[in-house]
C-alpha cells in the first residue's frame, strides 16, 4: 500500500521502507482511494477464501436461516 501511495504522490521511484509514520499518515489523508481500493481487495480475498474454504464457515453443519449466505448469486 504504501508503494501505491508514493505513485499516487508523484514519486514512483521512492522507497516505500523509507516512510515514517507521519509521512505515512500524511499520504493517507492526501490519497483515501488508494487506501480504499487496497482495503476492498483484500476484503475481496478474504470473503472468497471464506466462502470456498469448508473449514471457515462449516457447511457442513449449516448456519442457522438469519445467517445464510448467498453463494454465487
Amino acid at each position: 500500500m504504501r508503494k501505491a501511495l508514493l505513485i499516487a504522490d508523484g514519486r514512483p521511484k521512492g522507497d516505500p521502507n523509507e516512510l515514517d509514520i507521519y509521512e505515512t499518515q500524511r499520504l493517507v489523508e492526501m490519497y483515501p482511494v488508494v487506501v480504499s481500493r487496497h482495503f476492498m481487495i483484500k476484503v475481496n480475498a478474504l470473503v472468497t477464501f471464506m466462502l470456498n474454504d469448508d473449514e471457515v464457515i462449516n457447511k457442513t453443519v449449516g448456519l442457522p436461516a438469519e445467517l445464510e449466505i448467498s453463494v454465487g448469486a
